[in-house]
């Protein structure tokens, strides 16, 4: 058996039940059913030196607006406006809350609905709401009992087979 057998085999073990600690928080803070349901977890990955990662994803395409913000209340990027065209030729719709009425005089609801019509709009971002950052900082002492009980488990193991070996 080589000698990082009991290191990679409670790698294997342990990285993937700590990651699950993890995804499984964030999606309890996650704030859209597709964010929610665009995790997912590779395979535990030797990078030599006895060191293990493994890979966590999620492709919700609105994931990073939400962990970082965007536009002008980016916390990654620097902040700035973005426009978004409407599609295929559609009319962008938006219910105007009549505090913005104020900042985009221009801009007048349709009588009745409250409703705005546009082709495209410069707009001005969200502000950050984070699944996976507070995600990871409340449940990382769990992560690590799970890490280290198994390494530790893996290690009496295998010293307790090295010294009843009989060769």
């Amino acid at each position: 058996m080589p000698a990082n057998s009991d290191a990679m085999l409670s790698a294997k073990k342990s990285l993937p039940q700590a990651a699950n600690i993890w995804v499984n928080r964030a999606k309890q803070k996650a704030k859209t059913r597709r964010i929610k349901e665009s995790f997912s977890i590779g395979q535990v990955v030797e990078e030599g030196d006895s060191r293990f990662s493994i890979t966590i994803r999620n492709t919700a395409p609105e994931m990073a607006a939400y962990e970082f913000g965007s536009g002008l209340r980016s916390t990654k990027k620097a902040p700035s406006k973005y426009l978004i065209r409407s599609k295929s030729g559609k009319i962008l719709t938006f219910n105007m809350p009549e505090a913005l009425n104020i900042e985009y005089a221009k801009v007048k609801p349709q009588p009745g609905t409250g409703k705005v019509f546009l082709p495209q709009v410069m707009h001005p971002g969200v502000a950050p709401e984070p699944a996976m950052e507070p995600a990871l900082r409340e449940v990382s002492p769990e992560m690590r009992s799970v890490i280290g009980q198994d390494f530790t488990v893996e290690v009496i193991h295998k010293s307790i087979r090295e010294a009843f070996r009989f060769d």
